[in-house]
């Protein structure tokens, strides 16, 4: 399975803050993690063999989900809550 461009990567047991792969060829994978700037690169079966995975999509929640999945009674009992 080839990653797609822009996916989100991590490497297991090391926080490296956001990562996405940034180019995907038929040779070489390159991940880059905005955080400290790192860029890693190599084959896709060397970066999994070094940690690397794909985030899984469904634990992204967007912020208009979230909002729209509150229930009513949030906003009313925390004033703070929009």
């Amino acid at each position: 399975m080839n990653w797609p461009i822009d996916a989100r990567v991590t490497c297991r047991g090391l926080d490296w803050g956001e990562c996405r792969v940034a180019l995907n060829s038929a040779d070489m994978v390159m991940i880059h993690c905005t955080l400290h700037d790192l860029v890693v690169c190599g084959s896709q079966d060397q970066l999994v063999q070094a940690g690397w995975t794909l985030v899984p999509q469904n634990n992204i929640v967007k912020l208009e989900t979230w909002r729209c999945d509150r229930p009513s009674s949030a906003s009313s009992t925390d004033p703070s809550i929009p």
